[in-house]
């Protein structure tokens, strides 16, 4: 996501957080993408990265996270806040079967104002 206020790649630190599950996601044993998971173990907040060899096929390698999801947790709930600017991941998410619940303020991308659209997928 891009935000006016993050800071700059080189500057960007992961802070260490044992509620954050970082998952690898493989396509023929070679790693693809990557989602973690915050919070739990009822519900959790889920965000995406997938590399661009990836693309074009999101839609299976995103559902293949959601299924590991559904099969090795107890999470019921997944979350995800998407940037109203974003509309990829917008459609990524529509077509994982999340639906918006809900609105926040997301901050400036060049200048511009964006909202967060909240996303969210229950068990099935």
């Amino acid at each position: 996501m891009i935000n006016d206020a993050a800071p700059a790649r080189e500057h960007f630190r992961v802070k260490p957080n044992d509620s954050i599950r970082y998952v690898v996601i493989r396509k023929d044993a070679i790693p693809v993408g990557m989602f973690l998971l915050a919070g739990g173990p009822e519900e959790a907040e889920i965000h995406f990265c997938l590399l661009p060899q990836v693309w074009g096929e999101s839609f299976p390698v995103g559902w293949q996270a959601i299924v590991w999801i559904w099969t090795h947790t107890q999470i019921q709930k997944l979350t995800g806040p998407v940037p109203s600017y974003n509309r990829l991941a917008l459609k990524f998410a529509r077509r994982m079967g999340f639906r918006p619940k809900g609105i926040r303020p997301g901050g400036t991308k060049h200048g511009k104002l964006f909202h967060l659209i909240l996303m969210e997928l229950p068990r099935p």
